[in-house]
C-alpha cells in the first residue's frame, strides 16, 4: 500500500509513461542519466533528467548535451547553456554540481510540442564524452531515434551565457569589475576576471522595516569562484540568509558566499536576502565585490542613486561579525497581522495544495477556498544531495507570473500568490511540505547525525524566512520501512525522526527571537500499523505542533480485481485486515502516547474505482480499474467527479453501515469515496475523541465552487468547532 502521493501520482514529476535510461561515461568514473516523461498533455509536456554518479570518484560539476526536436519553455534545477537547433545543453546550478559516489540530482523542464509516443532525446554527451550505448527498461519503448553509430563529440562554448530565469532588475545595475587585484587580499578564491553587477530589490516593507534581496550577476566571460559583497546601508540589518559573515563596521556590511552558492558561471545570478529595520532610505551605496568598487549603485525598485564617480576600496570589515539589532526589531511583529500564532483553540482545517495542479488540472493558489481553511500545506519541496531543503519546480513556485505579477516581481508563481492570499486571509497559515512518496529518499541521511540534522534544520529555517512560510510539514514516507521508491532506511530512523524535528524546533525558536513570528512543525504520518508502529510516536509528537494522519489509501486501484474502501472509518467484516481503517490508526496513535488534540484526521478528496463489478457489496470481485477522472490516472477519481455523477444519478449513492463510509455503484462502476455523509460521521468521531481537526489531500480534487454545500473543505469549516 502506498499513501498520499501514490494516490494522486504527482503529475509534476511522477506520471511515468515513458522511461528510458541512457548510460553516459565520465572521463574517470561512470555515471548514468535517466530521462523521464512526467506528463504529456499533447501541446506540451513536463520531463526530467536525473544524473547519478555511479563511479568511485566525486563529480565536481556536470554538463549535459543532447538532441531533441522540442522547444524548451522553462527549466528548473539546471542552467540552460544553449539551444542550437535541436541540440540542447544544460549545466548544473551552483548547488547541485557536486555529486559524491552514489549521489544523484534531477533537473526538470517544460517543453513543446507533446504527443511524444516513443520519441526521446538522442546523442547524449556528458563532460566531453559521447554516449555509445542506449538501453530501455520498458518494452515497447525505443529510447534512441538515431542509428547506433558513434555520435559526434560534444563541445561547449564556455563564453555563452546561460539562459537562466534570473530575477529582473527593477532599478539599475551596479557594474563591478572583479578583475582588478588590489593586492590587499590573500584569498585566491575571490580573485576573478570579468565583471559583475549588483541589484538591490526591496520585496516588502512595513512601518519599521523591510525585506530586500541583493542579487549578484556574473556579467563577464569567466567563472567567479567565491564572492564577497560589501556595501553601505543606513539602518540595521536584523537578519540575513543565503550568505555568511554579515559583519558590520559603522554603516558598512560585508557578506560572503555559502558553500553552495559561491560559483557563478558567466550569466549566472545568485541572491541573498536581508531583513532591515528603520524607516531610512531603502538603498545601498559604495558597493564592493571581491575588493573592486563601483561608482554607481542600484538603490532598489525603480530608482538609481549615483555617487560622484570616485571609488574607495574599504577593505575587509574589522567588526566582530555579529549583527547589530539595537534598532532593528521591536516587541511587535511587523507582519504579525498576516502571520498569526498557532491554533490554540478550535480545530484545524488543513489542506495540501499540489504545485503540479497548474499543469494537469488547471488549479492555482487563487482557487483555494482559503476562507474555509486554517492551514495550507504546499506540496512539495525536496532534499538535496547536500542535505538541504530545495524547490522542485522553480517555474511553478517562483517564476511564472500569476494574477498581478509582472516579470519584475522577484517572487512570482505559487509563493508570490500565497503572500496575496495571506493578506486577504490574515488568520491563514501556509507551511511547506518536504518529502512525499517520491522524495523521501534522503530523510534517513539528514536525520542520522547531529551535524546532518543541523544542516537540514538550518536550511528549513532559511527557506521559511526567505519565502514567507509559517513552518514546515515533514512528509517522510517512511521511517524504517522501505518502499518501492525509497530503500534508504535504517532502524535508527525510529528515534532519529524526533531528533530531526527537535533540531528544526531549535532553529525556529531562534528565528522567533529575531522576528517575533511563530513557526509551526507538522508531519504527515502513515495510517498503516505496519508503518506507524516502527516510529517513536510519543517522542516525535512532543516536537510537533500537529500530526497529519494519512488515513486513506487503505485499499485502492493497485489491486485491480477486488473493490475496497479507500478510507473506511471502521472495519467491514469482508475486509481481510480489520486494522486497516481510520479507527484502527487513531487508536494505535493514542495508545502510543500521542496527545489526541495533535492528531489531524486525513480525508481523501478522491476515490478509487473499478468496473465490471457484479454486486454492490464492498470487497467483491471486479474486472479491472475504472477509467478515472483523467485518462492518465485510471482508477483515480476526483471527488468533484463523483459528486457530479451523483447529481445526475443520486440513486447510485450507497452507504456501508459497518465501515461508516459512502460508495458509488451503478451496476458496473464501483467507486469508494468520502462524501458529505462520510465527512459528517468523521467530524462526529473527531469530536468524540477530541482530535485536533481535519486534513484534506488535496485542494485540486474537491468541488471548485466554494459556495457549494457539498464541498468537503466547506463542510469541515462549517461543522468543526
Amino acid at each position: 500500500m502506498s499513501m498520499k502521493t501514490n494516490a494522486t501520482l504527482r503529475a509534476s514529476r511522477f506520471l511515468v509513461f515513458l522511461f528510458a535510461v541512457f548510460y553516459l561515461h565520465l572521463p574517470l568514473s561512470g555515471a548514468t542519466a535517466t530521462f523521464q516523461v512526467v506528463d504529456d498533455w499533447g501541446s506540451g509536456f513536463t520531463g526530467s533528467v536525473t544524473v547519478t554518479n555511479d563511479g568511485a570518484e566525486a563529480i565536481s560539476e556536470w554538463e549535459l548535451s543532447f538532441d531533441f526536436n522540442k522547444t524548451f519553455e522553462s527549466v528548473w534545477n539546471a542552467s540552460r547553456v544553449s539551444s542550437n537547433g535541436n541540440r540542447h545543453t544544460f549545466r548544473n546550478t551552483a548547488w547541485n554540481g557536486s555529486l559524491s559516489p552514489g549521489q544523484s540530482t534531477t533537473f526538470g523542464f517544460v517543453a513543446s510540442p507533446g504527443n511524444l509516443g516513443t520519441s526521446t532525446p538522442a546523442n547524449f554527451a556528458f563532460a566531453g564524452n559521447s554516449h555509445e550505448e542506449t538501453e530501455s527498461d520498458q518494452s515497447g519503448v525505443d529510447p534512441d531515434n538515431s542509428t547506433d553509430s558513434e555520435t559526434d563529440d560534444f563541445s561547449t562554448d564556455q563564453t555563452s551565457g546561460s539562459d537562466s530565469d534570473s530575477f529582473s532588475d527593477s532599478g539599475g545595475d551596479t557594474s563591478v569589475d572583479t578583475g582588478s587585484d588590489t593586492g590587499d587580499t590573500t584569498d585566491s578564491s575571490n580573485d576573478s576576471t570579468g565583471s559583475a553587477s549588483v541589484a538591490f530589490d526591496v520585496t516588502s516593507s512595513w512601518y519599521d522595516g523591510y525585506t530586500a534581496y541583493v542579487r549578484l550577476t556574473n556579467d563577464g566571460s569567466d567563472t567567479i569562484e567565491g564572492w564577497t559583497v560589501q556595501f553601505d546601508l543606513s539602518g540595521s540589518i536584523t537578519d540575513f540568509w543565503s550568505a555568511t559573515d554579515g559583519s558590520r563596521s559603522g554603516n558598512t556590511y560585508t557578506f560572503s558566499n555559502e558553500g553552495w552558492n559561491g560559483t557563478l558561471l558567466p550569466g549566472d545570478t545568485i541572491s541573498f536576502g536581508i531583513q532591515a529595520g528603520g524607516t531610512n532610505t531603502q538603498s545601498i551605496s559604495n558597493v564592493v565585490v571581491n575588493n573592486s568598487t563601483t561608482g554607481s549603485t542600484d538603490t532598489g525598485p525603480g530608482t538609481t542613486d549615483s555617487d560622484n564617480g570616485t571609488t574607495t576600496d574599504t577593505g575587509s570589515s574589522s567588526s566582530s561579525g555579529t549583527l547589530d539589532t539595537d534598532d532593528g526589531t521591536t516587541g511587535e511583529d511587523p507582519v504579525n497581522e498576516t502571520n498569526p500564532g498557532p491554533i490554540t483553540n478550535g480545530k484545524r482545517v488543513v489542506a495540501y495544495f499540489p504545485s503540479w495542479g497548474i499543469y494537469q488540472k488547471d488549479y492555482y493558489v487563487e482557487d483555494i477556498p482559503a476562507e474555509n481553511l486554517t492551514h495550507i500545506i504546499h506540496a512539495f519541496a525536496t532534499i538535496t544531495a547536500e542535505g538541504k531543503i530545495a524547490i522542485i519546480d522553480s517555474w511553478a513556485d517562483l517564476e511564472i507570473p500569476m494574477g498581478p505579477d509582472t516579470w519584475e516581481n522577484p517572487i512570482r508563481g505559487h509563493f508570490g500568490a500565497y503572500a496575496r492570499l495571506k493578506e486577504a486571509n490574515p488568520s491563514l497559515r501556509v507551511l511547506i511540505a518536504v518529502g512525499g512518496w517520491f522524495d523521501s529518499g534522503r530523510f534517513s541521511e539528514v536525520a542520522a547525525t547531529d551535524s546532518a540534522r543541523k544542516t537540514f534544520a538550518t536550511s528549513v529555517r532559511e527557506f521559511c524566512v526567505q519565502y514567507g512560510f509559517d513552518g514546515v510539514d515533514l512528509d517522510w514516507e517512511y521511517p524504517v520501512v522501505a518502499t518501492g521508491v525509497n530503500g534508504n532506511v535504517r532502524p535508527e530512523d525510529s528515534t532519529n525522526y524526533a531528533k530531526l524535528a527537535a533540531a528544526i524546533r531549535s532553529e525556529f525558536d531562534a528565528q522567533e527571537r529575531i522576528d517575533g513570528k511563530t513557526y509551526e512543525i507538522s508531519a504527515a504520518t502513515p495510517a498503516g500499523f505496519d508503518k506507524f508502529e516502527r516510529i517513536d510516536l510519543a517522542a516525535l509528537s512532543a516536537q510537533l505542533d500537529f500530526i497529519n494522519m494519512m488515513t486513506y489509501d487503505f485499499h485502492g486501484r493497485w489491486v485491480k480485481n477486488k473493490t475496497g474502501h479507500n478510507a473506511p472509518l471502521f472495519a467491514n467484516p469482508n475486509d481481510a485486515n480489520p486494522r486497516y481503517n481510520v479507527d484502527g490508526a487513531v487508536q494505535g496513535y493514542l495508545s502510543a502516547g500521542v496527545p489526541s488534540d495533535k492528531l489531524v484526521l486525513g480525508i481523501p478528496a478522491y476515490g478509487y474505482g473499478w468496473t465490471g463489478v457484479p454486486f454492490a457489496a464492498p470487497y467483491g470481485s471486479a474486472a479491472g480499474t475504472g477509467p478515472g477522472t483523467l485518462s492518465v490516472e485510471p482508477g483515480f477519481y476526483d471527488y468533484r467527479t463523483v459528486a457530479a455523477l451523483l447529481v445526475q444519478n443520486p440513486q447510485h449513492n450507497y452507504w456501508d453501515e459497518a465501515s461508516q463510509v459512502s460508495f458509488y455503484y451503478d451496476g458496473n462502476l464501483w467507486i469508494s469515496y468520502d462524501g458529505p455523509q462520510s465527512l459528517l460521521r468523521k467530524i462526529d468521531y473527531i469530536e468524540e475523541y477530541n482530535l485536533g481537526g481535519m486534513m484534506f489531500w488535496e485542494t485540486a480534487t474537491d468541488i471548485r465552487d466554494n459556495n457549494n454545500p457539498d464541498q468537503l473543505m466547506k463542510i469541515a469549516s462549517d461543522h468543526l468547532k
